[in-house]
């Protein structure tokens, strides 16, 4: 059974497009650099509905155990420094099993 980590976030109102950006082409070294997902899906929202956050991302794992080892990892807790602390105005995760 495969776990299914997806975050979502909300940008603060001064977060440039060029920082979104940024924040794009280094989520994506994130499966080569954490060496633990099977899959990885990110985007910006579509503006299909209100209220919805602005960002999506979904990791998907092959169990639950390997969570901690995705979030903890050094490579993504410099990503998360290096671009999301500033810009992010809200954030939400949840974990589902497949």
């Amino acid at each position: 059974m495969s776990i299914l980590h997806v975050a979502m976030f909300r940008w603060k109102p001064e977060a440039t497009q060029e920082q979104i950006d940024a924040f794009m082409v280094e989520l994506a070294t994130m499966p080569e650099k954490t060496g633990c997902l099977l899959s990885y899906r990110f985007g910006q929202d579509l503006g299909l509905r209100d209220d919805n956050f602005d960002f999506g991302v979904v990791g998907e794992l092959v169990s639950a155990d390997q969570i901690d080892g995705y979030l903890d990892h050094p490579a993504h807790l410099q990503l998360v420094e290096d671009h999301v602390r500033h810009i992010v105005a809200e954030r939400r995760a949840v974990q589902i099993a497949l």
